[in-house]
């Protein structure tokens, strides 16, 4: 069920990927051939067009690997992380913040510098 408050997340999410994509020329989908190359992320690809026209939000790992890709500031990666939290709360965060945190630290082949979570 999209809430109120869901919706906000989309919007900061279609809000970022926008700006990247006027930016850079790129979309989700273009991003998720990169990523499946550089780092061997797969999903399935309508899932992608799904994220792309903003009917489903990316899961942890697709995040990450996007952060890396995009070099987001700290800023925009934490609002990236608030856009697919579906109940949000500080709790919350703080948990799938640490998850992300060993995600990209332990799992993921392309890991960023430990540093952007100090």
């Amino acid at each position: 069920m999209i809430t109120s408050q869901n919706r906000k997340r989309y919007r900061l999410f279609s809000k970022l990927m926008n700006n990247y994509r006027e930016r850079q020329g790129f979309t989700i989908t273009d991003l998720y051939t990169v990523l499946k190359k550089r780092c061997g992320y797969t999903a399935h690809f309508d899932t992608i067009r799904r994220y792309d026209r903003g009917e489903r939000m990316p899961d942890a790992r697709f995040v990450i690997l996007l952060r890396k890709t995009l070099a987001l500031t700290e800023f925009e990666f934490k609002n990236l992380v608030d856009a697919i939290i579906i109940d949000f709360n500080d709790d919350t965060y703080d948990t799938y913040r640490d998850l992300i945190k060993n995600l990209i630290l332990e799992k993921s082949p392309c890991a960023p510098e430990p540093d952007i979570f100090q």
